[in-house]
């Protein structure tokens, strides 16, 4: 009797185990094929490269002045690379120092994630630079011949303060 009830609860601790083990797998390939299918979206292949944003269809909204100090914007894997960005706050002739410069490079580096696909969104995550925050993103290819041999592909960045638009340069 005593042997009968040590194999039965053997048993059921078995079965919860083995419950337990295929709990945590669903779990974990769910996660993977959720990344996989965020990786591998139109969003995240179409932002990969480097863009030049265009001074005069750009627009940043703040309660200063804002001068670009660049115009490179890159975007590779999960890292970015934002413009610098300069206020009229700011003494804009004061002479840099190298520390100052390192400080204005730290700045410009971020990471991004998306964020929506439905409509298109990210978040650039930098956090003392000017274009952190929430995007919507629009992509547009132009021909600029009337046979289409030539083409230009941009992406439009729209929150409530900013309009950036990048023309792809590779």
């Amino acid at each position: 009797m005593i042997k009968k009830q040590n194999n039965i609860r053997l048993l059921l601790i078995n079965r919860i185990f083995i419950i337990f083990i295929f709990v945590l797998l669903s779990i974990l390939i769910a996660t993977g094929i959720n990344r996989y299918r965020i990786v591998h979206s139109h969003i995240y292949s179409n932002l990969q490269g480097t863009y030049e944003m265009e001074l005069d269809s750009s627009y940043v909204y703040r309660t200063f002045d804002v001068i670009p100090n660049g115009f490179i914007v890159q975007i590779h894997k999960d890292n970015i690379c934002l413009p610098i960005f300069k206020s009229d706050n700011s003494d804009t002739n004061k002479i840099l120092t190298y520390q100052d410069i390192i400080k204005l490079e730290e700045e410009r580096n971020g990471s991004w994630e998306i964020i929506s696909s439905n409509p298109d969104s990210i978040f650039i995550e930098a956090e003392r630079h000017l274009l952190h925050g929430k995007y919507q993103i629009v992509f547009k290819t132009f021909k600029t011949d009337s046979l289409g041999y030539f083409t230009a592909n941009y992406v439009y960045l729209d929150n409530d303060s900013t309009h950036l638009c990048l023309m792809k340069i590779d």
